[in-house]
Order: structure tokens, then C-alpha cells, then sequence
């Protein structure tokens, strides 16, 4: 994991020498470690202890922070799963929050899975600095329906009475991708991608024009 990490730093370093101005970091296990505990011991049955897990992971995703993007945007991203109609870990955000928000002050912005029941409430919200942004993965890339407006902006005002809302944004809730299943098997079609996309961008319009 630290050798890991430190090819990541150096990544970092080389795209913000190249002129990125947005480089995202994407960390599931971590979220769902923390989130799961169904994925601790899963974690445990092949021999790597969960506690020490979640402990360097913590610690080496604050430390990949602190290499940043001068002028630019560090983002962190996190979901637990992102199969059609299926996922990995289930749980809130409570202990990822508390331990990890308060290490990695180094980065900018965390886009955060939120498309269903099983990613808990928006309290853990809490824990995020002010001045951090929180991009709201609302609209699922793993479920063909598409969400309902009213519902979404709803949701987004609930997040609001957390963190201020000029620091949310809205995102789906992980890519499009799946390393695991053909296009056939995802369902999700380039006409529903399309479609959700459009949703993503139309509410954002409608919420944060006059915010």
C-alpha cells in the first residue's frame, strides 16, 4: 500500500506539471471497509487485518492528499460498487467521515455515493470542513430508471441544512464503466447515459443558478 501511494504521489506531481488542473483519486475499498462490516471480514478471511487496513489506508490517503494540484483541484472519489443493480458494501458515511475528512484536508472536493437507501444519511456531512465541496452522487449508474427531479433537488435541499449548498454539486453516482460486464450486461444504454447526464446538468442549472 505504501509503494502504492507513492506511485500515486508521483502521478499527481507529473499530471499537474503537464498542466491538469482536476486530477480525482478513486478510493472505494475504503469507503466500503469503512462502511461494511460484512467487507471487514471478508478483508480478514484473506489474511489482511481489517483494523490495520482501514488505519494505513486513512493514513496514506491523507498523505497522497498533501501532494495537491497548485491552482488546481484535488478530488476524492467513493462508492461501494458499481455493478448493474448490484454493489459491493452497503453502510453510511459515519466512520469514513470522522477518520478520514479530518485526514485528508488535502483534498478539494469529495464526490460521495448517494443514489440509494443503503449509503445512510447526509449527517456525516458534518464532519466536512466548510470550505471543502461535496458532490452528491444522486443519480445512479447502476440502476436503468431515471430519477425523478423534484426528488432529486429535494434531496439536494436536505444535504443543505448540512453543508452549505454554494459547496455541494451533483453527480452520478460512479462512471458509466464496469471492468466486469459487456456493455449488453450493464443495460445501462448510451441513450440512458445520455439522458442521465442531461439530468445531472439540468438540475444543477435549476438548483445552484440562484443559489
Amino acid at each position: 500500500m505504501a509503494d502504492a501511494s507513492e506511485v500515486v504521489k508521483g502521478w499527481i506531481g507529473e499530471l499537474a506539471a503537464a498542466g491538469c488542473r482536476y486530477v480525482q483519486i478513486d478510493a472505494p475499498e475504503l469507503a466500503e471497509a469503512f462502511a461494511d462490516e460484512r467487507v471487514r471480514a471478508e478483508h480478514a478471511a484473506r489474511g489482511i487485518d481489517p483494523d490495520r487496513f482501514l488505519h494505513e489506508g486513512t493514513e496514506l490517503i491523507g498523505e497522497v492528499a498533501q501532494v495537491g494540484v497548485p491552482d488546481g483541484i484535488l478530488a476524492l472519489h467513493v462508492c461501494k460498487g458499481n455493478g448493474t443493480q448490484s454493489w459491493i458494501a452497503e453502510g453510511g458515511y459515519e466512520e469514513f467521515a470522522r477518520h478520514v475528512f479530518a485526514r485528508a484536508g488535502g483534498f478539494d472536493v469529495f464526490l460521495l455515493e448517494y443514489d440509494d437507501e443503503r449509503s445512510g444519511s447526509f449527517e456525516p456531512l458534518r464532519e466536512l470542513p466548510d470550505d471543502k465541496i461535496a458532490v452528491l452522487g444522486l443519480v445512479s449508474t447502476k440502476w436503468t430508471a431515471l430519477e425523478e427531479p423534484d426528488e432529486l433537488v429535494r434531496r439536494i435541499d436536505d444535504a443543505a441544512r448540512i453543508h452549505p449548498k454554494e459547496r455541494l454539486a451533483l453527480s452520478t453516482q460512479c462512471g458509466f464503466a464496469s471492468a466486469a460486464e459487456t456493455a449488453e450486461q450493464r443495460k445501462i444504454s448510451e441513450g440512458t447515459q445520455e439522458q442521465k447526464l442531461r439530468l445531472v446538468a439540468e438540475i444543477a442549472a435549476r438548483v445552484w443558478t440562484h443559489a
